[in-house]
């Protein structure tokens, strides 16, 4: 009899030490996972500078790729196990809530966090009473009055006994973890919500199956983004793809990947903006009636997350005149660019444009672009150098006729 009551306590303890083990093992291994992204952020930021800078490449590309490799693996291997907690331990616990005579349960809030005292998953299920007291529930609507003083009776015992001996009642839960879309973002999954009764014997009394459960996403460290825009855009798609798979997706995950499609990124752009040229600091020159114009059509893509490029053709246009234009232009810019609020996108390049009458401008400029979902309005204004060509085979005739000019650009198009 002692052998077999120290058997029975030695397996009650192994499987409260691998309860435990778990909720630290998964907490370890999205502790990993954050080292490598940091690793590689750092890379990323180095302030090094590579020796082959114009290709944009970073001299630590080898152990970047290399750091990525392993946490591919990393995620592969937290997602590939299902983890299970014990309110027994401190990691998952739950606190029960006064008897609902409404619902004829007892709403219990549900917590569980990782060993760093992150909170993963937090959820309210109920209880009913026919299942703590297991027994069928009668309407009260038709209970006699021996059964509704009973169940009076017996709620307000739970009731209290709950509050003083909550250990009355255990739990257990079982779940999965996946990388998720944004930086930093996981998903928790729960499998399945057990919940056990002892009062003399244990007794499961209720199960939640993981089609009643809806998963839950949190974050670690989402300031660390070290993704390029296409490795944004795949992990976008494969979630998408899961949540398709999934018989009852949560409406909160499904907004989220949607918001995720929609959200413009980049600078890629198609509009036609108008100008007007002055040669005077203060701007009290400008003239729009009585000056030319030229009008542009413009196309821009990213290079990176902050980079772009982009070519424009124009010619111009004389508000006094109504002949045919005389002059094209073909311009390029390189800048940069950020975005604010998935609506407005500052922005500053450097432009290069030459003209069919051999006129040559280079321009620094900063602008601004404001867009509703796809439509785009452009408003920038640029500081130009200008000369001409021809003057480029006398030295001293070309200082002469380098000029300034402000220009002031505003237009419409599409951005995407």
């Amino acid at each position: 009899m002692k052998h077999s009551l120290f058997f029975i306590s030695a397996i009650l303890l192994f499987s409260s030490f691998q309860v435990f083990a778990q909720v630290s093992g998964v907490s370890s291994k999205i502790r990993e996972i954050e080292d490598c992204r940091s690793e590689i952020f750092v890379l990323q930021n180095s302030e090094t500078q590579p020796e082959d800078e114009q290709q944009h490449k970073s001299p630590y590309q080898k152990e970047i790729d290399s750091f990525k490799s392993q946490l591919n693996s990393l995620y592969a291997d937290l997602e590939s196990e299902s983890y299970n907690a014990n309110s027994k331990d401190k990691f998952y616990s739950f606190i029960i809530l006064p008897y609902d005579k409404e619902n004829m349960c007892w709403p219990i809030q549900l917590t569980l966090t990782l060993d760093n005292g992150k909170k993963v998953y937090e959820d309210q299920i109920k209880l009913l009473y026919s299942q703590v007291l297991k027994k069928k529930f009668v309407p009260y609507n038709q209970m006699t009055e021996r059964q509704i003083s009973d169940y009076e009776f017996l709620v307000d015992y739970y009731d209290n006994l709950f509050r003083v001996q909550p250990e009355i009642l255990h739990s257990e839960i079982s779940f999965k973890i996946q990388h998720w879309i944004k930086a930093g973002e996981y998903r928790f999954i729960p499998i399945e919500i057990k919940f056990f009764k002892t009062e003399g014997s244990t007794l499961q009394i209720n199960s939640i199956q993981q089609e009643n459960l809806k998963p839950q996403l949190f974050y670690i460290n989402k300031d660390i983004e070290i993704r390029s825009l296409s490795e944004i855009a795949q992990d976008s798609l494969r979630a998408k793809n899961i949540i398709l798979k999934e018989d009852t997706p949560s409406v909160v995950e499904e907004e989220t990947i949607a918001a995720e499609d929609k959200k413009i990124t980049g600078r890629k752009t198609v509009y036609i903006t108008l100008d007007t040229l002055t040669t005077s600091l203060d701007f009290s020159e400008i003239n729009v009636i009585n000056s030319n114009a030229n009008m542009f059509g413009t196309f821009t893509l990213d290079i990176n997350s902050f980079l772009f490029w982009g070519l424009s053709f124009g010619t111009n246009i004389n508000f006094t005149s109504l002949t045919l234009p005389d002059v094209y232009s073909l311009g390029a810019e390189f800048g940069a660019y950020t975005t604010f609020k998935n609506f407005f996108r500052p922005y500053s390049d450097l432009s290069f444009m030459f003209s069919s009458n051999a006129d040559l401008s280079l321009g620094l400029g900063a602008g601004f672009d404001l867009f509703i979902k796809h439509f785009l309005l452009t408003v920038s204004a640029n500081y130009n150098f200008n000369t001409n060509a021809l003057s480029l085979s006398d030295w001293s005739q070309f200082t002469d006729s380098i000029s300034q000019s402000f220009v002031l650009k505003a237009g419409i198009g599409f951005t995407w």
